[in-house]
């Protein structure tokens, strides 16, 4: 806040300034100012660091299609040290099948 007020006062400053030199006067090459921030932020922690989730036995009759869901299986990440977190987000990695690189083996 501090930072936007100091530079909002520059910027009026620059226009007081500017209205006050004669037209025919030659300020320089125009220039670019660029900001950049990354902000991070520490990630949550598993309550347990081993979780282990039972999809149960599917018995295929005929092939399935890319993309078809065969079963569903709610379970729950317990998450620690998120104080103030609202949102998670989750990534799954394994290695491809060697047939489908597009699935997990």
């Amino acid at each position: 806040m501090k930072f936007k007020l100091l530079l909002h006062s520059g910027i009026a400053s620059l226009s007081l300034v500017a209205c006050g030199v004669s037209a025919a006067t030659d300020l320089g090459p125009v220039g670019d100012i660029h900001f950049s921030i990354t902000i991070t932020t520490k990630a949550c922690e598993m309550e347990k660091s081993d979780l282990e989730v039972d999809m149960g036995t599917m018995t295929l009759q005929k092939p399935a299609a890319v993309g078809t869901v065969l079963s569903k299986k709610d379970f729950t990440i317990e998450l620690k040290e998120c104080d103030g977190i609202s949102k998670a987000t989750v990534e799954m990695d394994s290695q491809s099948d060697s047939d489908d690189d597009s699935m997990f083996a």
